[in-house]
């Protein structure tokens, strides 16, 4: 069975970034490339045991407490361990989808308690990523196995105008949760448990693929002529864009975060695209093989895989349809309880669900 989840390489990134692993950082950025090298070859059991050494040389570093980078880190590290049991039909693939899912939560609850985002975009894909191979090899009741009979019962969204949102907690440790605002419905059911003072909710739902890149085709690169009042990044000597356009008249296409990958395995992100164009200098010696697209949609991430090749000296322009938000679906959702109240910073801060009273 093939698996069907890329590894983000960016976890290398991180490795390469974080100051607080100075002394094993080249290590372990060695070990994951490597881990993600035998991964993409189908080099199954390789990926797992490497994968493992470098979560276990990060654990042993014996800090009273994981940095924001350190426990993304862990997500990243446990998401592809089950990725390549998954991809070698070995082993248990939901124990390290367990592992990554509690990393997730911790880091989301450490970001609103702190009111501060960590990983605003990495989180909204991973979280995605966990929550299809959750569905596909099923493992809902072996990760969500807490559920509280305190809290279960049905709850209202409280304080928000125009919006109307419900949720069910059953004692069996299932969901339903429904959002209506304005022309816009959303539906989740799955599994909820509690982790401390919250609750997740995991949808079970088969993930919809939203289309999102309509057509593609390749032009010779012109150079961009900046206006006085545009803000562009330049490169000194670009030589290769891309450039977006909207299917819908006076509209901007969704913002796309720009990863290139290479022949060895390696992922880069390069920039992002959201006023229509990225200008970007390719190395002769060192060309990408292939792009992906991350496409911020409504605080989601949309990941696209696109058939195009960077080539010095061309473009590619791509005409992009923005998606309805029901397309996405949603994947998780970390509440915390307070008493008859379950509160989330989802709504900017404001309103709660109130758990409704038995009638008498």
């Amino acid at each position: 069975m093939k698996f069907l989840f890329s590894v983000l390489s960016l976890v290398s990134a991180f490795f390469l970034l974080t100051s607080s692993a100075v002394a094993n950082e080249p290590k372990q950025s060695e070990i994951l490339r490597e881990a993600n090298l035998a991964l993409t070859t189908g080099q199954f059991v390789k990926a797992t045991q490497l994968y493992y050494a470098a979560r276990e040389q990060l654990i042993s570093k014996g800090d009273n407490e994981f940095s924001d980078e350190e426990v993304y880190q862990l997500i990243e590290i446990n998401r592809s361990i089950a990725d390549a049991m998954a991809g070698g039909e070995f082993g248990d693939p939901c124990k390290p989808l367990a592992r990554a899912n509690e990393n997730m939560v911790a880091l989301i609850i450490r970001g609103k308690t702190e009111r501060r985002p960590p990983f605003e975009l990495e989180l909204s894909l991973v979280s995605r990523q966990i929550q299809q191979a959750i569905v596909k090899f099923a493992c809902s009741e072996k990760i969500a196995n807490r559920p509280d009979p305190k809290v279960a019962g049905i709850y209202y969204l409280r304080g928000v105008m125009e919006t109307a949102s419900g949720l069910k907690l059953d004692e069996n440790g299932r969901y339903e949760w429904y959002l209506a605002v304005g022309s816009l419905d959303l539906v989740s059911k799955g599994v909820w448990h509690r982790q401390g003072d919250y609750i997740q909710l995991i949808s079970d739902q088969e993930k919809k693929e939203p289309k999102i890149i309509i057509t593609t085709k390749q032009t010779s690169f012109a150079p961009r002529i900046v206006k006085p009042d545009e803000y562009a990044d330049l490169p000194d000597n670009p030589n290769y864009a891309i450039i977006f356009e909207s299917d819908e008249p006076n509209s901007y296409p969704p913002r796309a975060y720009t990863l290139f990958g290479y022949a060895d395995g390696r992922e880069k992100m390069v920039g992002s695209v959201g006023y229509g164009r990225l200008d970007l200098e390719l190395d002769g010696k060192d060309l990408p093989t292939s792009v992906r697209l991350l496409f911020s949609i409504e605080e989601q991430i949309v990941e696209v895989k696109t058939d195009i090749v960077p080539t010095i000296g061309f473009a590619h322009e791509m005409v992009v349809r923005r998606p309805d938000i029901r397309e996405l679906g949603v994947t998780t959702m970390v509440l915390r309880v307070d008493g008859d109240t379950l509160k989330s910073n989802d709504f900017g801060g404001k309103g709660a669900y109130v758990k409704a009273k038995p009638k008498p």
